[in-house]
């Protein structure tokens, strides 16, 4: 397994990694692809995206899933989550999205989570599961008291880097504990020292401070699982 070092800038979530100095990326495969873990990328999530769920053989993208998440090149699965934008019935994405938080626990990886109005399910799920390894929510782009919500629930947010950029988030930003903070550039073709820059702003902080604080939490749950 590849690890950051310090000083290095976590992108904690792109589909579109571009190995840069100074930066550790996170690659997310989603499943129905057919990529797999390669050198590529530092390291790399893998899922079974809420847009993209089949009804048929459930099992077989369950188990091939569970092998792929298993490289030890893999640090977290996912994205996993609930859509009532885009995708199939609630029902089956429950059924996905707590398979997926079950092979997490099982191979004591974090869950990154896709969520887009589908808070209650997530909260059901949570409450049901009672999960082991830490849930991440990626792309928040909600409020500040959603932020509280869930950081007080025990999980981390990864926010919307379009709108770290602009500014959207600097409430956000400012009132989350740096402990519970990632940064991600998702599909974007965006510099991360750009991202960086935005977010050390909003926290009235260093760049070099805000860094620090993502690698520890990084270190914490990506590579000791811990929370």
């Amino acid at each position: 397994m590849i690890q950051p070092g310090q000083g290095d800038l976590i992108n904690i979530h792109t589909h579109d990694s571009v190995r840069t100095e100074g930066v550790f990326a996170v690659e997310n495969l989603m499943l129905h692809e057919g990529r797999v873990p390669d050198n590529s990328a530092d390291a790399f999530s893998v899922g079974i995206h809420p847009w993209f769920l089949q009804k048929k053989n459930t099992d077989e993208q369950l188990s091939g899933l569970a092998a792929i998440a298993s490289d030890s090149r893999v640090v977290a699965v996912g994205e996993a989550g609930y859509d009532k934008r885009r995708g199939p019935d609630m029902e089956l994405q429950r059924t996905f999205f707590e398979a997926q938080a079950r092979i997490a626990d099982e191979l004591g990886k974090p869950l990154m989570i896709h969520c887009v109005k589908g808070w209650d399910e997530l909260w059901e799920s949570r409450r049901r599961l009672k999960p082991k390894s830490a849930w991440v929510i990626h792309g928040f782009n909600g409020s500040p008291e959603q932020a509280r919500q869930i950081v007080s629930g025990d999980m981390y947010l990864s926010l919307w880097v379009k709108s770290v950029l602009n500014g959207t988030l600097n409430q956000v930003i400012a009132e989350t504990p740096l402990s519970r903070l990632f940064l991600e550039t998702d599909g974007f073709y965006v510099e991360m020292k750009s991202v960086y820059d935005s977010g050390a702003k909003a926290a009235e902080i260093s760049l070099s401070d805000l860094a620090t604080a993502i690698l520890q939490n990084y270190n914490d749950i990506f590579v000791g699982n811990k929370r």
